[in-house]
């Protein structure tokens, strides 16, 4: 069964979804108030911007031991706009919670853009946040004492 609902997912994307198509998947899911509920878990919540800033602070707050943040760019208008950000960032590093970021690598960038990815990495460091640069990265994520927030 999960090698059937693997080559489902990999062919119709995400199992909510399949769910939406109304597949026979869905029906036999749906025939089942136990697997109906346990589907419901899997359901992804979209938040606003205002729901998605205020989650992070509230689990930024609450980091015991790391705080990885992956995101690819570190452009000055986004570090400007997201201020909140540093200063959450910069709390729990005084609490002992350990930043790490990983980003792209100054050299993967030309001009003006190579020139910012660089101090702004600088400036990270200068906060006393670990810097991971990457050549190669896509991804954009926040992991909180190990689990995906």
């Amino acid at each position: 069964m999960l090698r059937r609902i693997r080559k489902l997912r990999e062919k119709y994307g995400p199992l909510y979804r399949l769910m939406e198509r109304g597949s026979r998947l869905a029906k036999f899911i749906k025939s089942r108030p136990l697997l109906q509920k346990a589907f419901e878990d899997f359901k992804p919540d979209f938040l606003s911007p205002e729901e998605f800033r205020g989650h992070l602070i509230e689990d930024i707050n609450k980091a015991k031991q790391q705080v990885l943040i992956y995101s690819p760019f570190t452009r000055a208008e986004i570090i400007a706009r997201e201020l909140w950000l540093m200063d959450c960032l910069l709390r729990a590093e005084g609490r002992g919670v350990k930043v790490e970021v990983h980003t792209r690598s100054p050299e993967v960038f030309s001009g003006k853009t190579a020139e910012y990815q660089l101090k702004h990495i600088k400036s990270m460091r200068d906060y006393g946040f670990e810097v991971v640069e990457r050549k190669r990265m896509h991804e954009k994520a926040v992991i909180i004492d190990m689990e995906i927030a």
